[in-house]
Parts: C-alpha cells; structure tokens; sequence
C-alpha cells in the first residue's frame, strides 16, 4: 500500500533530485539552474523527439516539488520515511487541495436560502388567500358590503357580480402574522444587512 501511495505522488516512481540531476544537498539556485538547463533542452517546441513531452512533464514536476519549501521539507521526510505513508499522504495532499474561499461561498449560500425563503413566503400567502376568496362565509361579508356600497346593481350579470364581491373580499382582506405578504425587509439577506442598525437601536 505504501508503494502504491508513492507512486501517485510527487515524482511517482522516480526520485524528484535524480529527474533533475540535483542532490538533496543542492541550493536552491542549484535546482533552479537544473531546471531551466532541462527544460531548454526537453521542451517539446524544440526537442522533436517522442519522448520530449513525458521527459518534459516530469521535468516541470520535479521543479515544482523541489523550489517550494515546505513541499520539498515533506518530499525529503517520505524519502526518509517512506513507511509513514499515510502521514505522507496527508502532507502531500494538504498543499494540492484546491482552497475554496468562504466569502463568496457564504454569499451564493445567503443568496439562495434568502430566494427560496421568499418564494416559499409567496406561496403559501397565495394558498391563504386563494381559501380565503373561496370561503362562503366571507363572500356573503364583501357581497353585502359591495351592496352598501352601491358597487352591485340589480340587472347585473352574475360573472360581474362574482368579480366584484372578489375584488371587495380582497381589498378588505386583512391577513396578518405568518399569513400576510412576504416584505424582502423580512428574508435573511435583508435582515442581516441591517442587524447592526436593528440591533443599536
């Protein structure tokens, strides 16, 4: 299992100091010499040979293990201690881990749970009053009111007279608490932008 982990990191099966024809005693700017000496003579561009490109690669590879720091520190450690492999794993996958940065995350996140909570809000307001205009009890109510009002004649179609009795129900519907019309002052996004003025006052 320890081979098996090796060969899927840093230079595989090879040693990144021999890809380059360096030491583990080379400086820095020894690497770096190497790499740039390689990397003219091996680059695809110029080298036409077959196997330029995978020589290439593995070329470029060593270079980014070795001119890093800490990923060269960790490179020596697995080479001196090859059967901590699970401890190398770890080190050798915490610096490729793609870094998912949390404010933009936390934003999209906001974003939709404000969207659907408004939505979700909108909906069941509709319910509410959808059952509230079929309700008999409350239309016989805005009947007699659109009556008073002189808003139903005698000699009106019955479709006129149903549309007007919806349209008084609905102007004198007052729905309130979690029934009401959803405000966007009300959906998270909203209430945390304005938490610090709410709050100090």
């Amino acid at each position: 299992a320890a081979t098996m982990a090796a060969a899927d990191m840093y230079c595989g099966k090879r040693n990144c100091y021999d890809v380059l024809g360096a030491t583990r005693e080379s400086s820095p700017a020894e690497i770096r010499k190497a790499y740039r000496a390689l990397s003219l003579q091996l680059h695809p561009d110029k080298n036409k040979d077959a196997k330029a490109p995978a020589l290439f690669q593995e070329v470029v590879t060593a270079y980014e293990v070795l001119r890093d720091e800490d990923d060269r520190k960790n490179y020596d450690y697995m080479l001196d201690h090859p059967e901590e492999y699970l401890n190398n794993m770890y080190h050798y996958y915490r610096y490729r881990t793609p870094k998912v940065h949390l404010g933009p995350l936390l934003v999209i996140v906001l974003t939709v749970i404000s969207a659907l909570q408004y939505v979700y809000w909108w909906n069941h307001h509709r319910t509410i009053v959808a059952g509230a205009v079929q309700a008999k009890a409350l239309r016989i109510k805005a009947l007699r009111k659109a009556e008073e009002d002189g808003l139903v004649r005698p000699g009106m179609r019955k479709d006129e007279i149903e549309q007007i009795t919806t349209s008084v129900l609905m102007s004198n519907l007052d729905l309130q608490g979690s029934f009401a019309a959803p405000r966007i002052s009300d959906v998270l996004w909203v209430k945390l932008l304005l938490s610090p003025y709410t709050l100090s006052a």
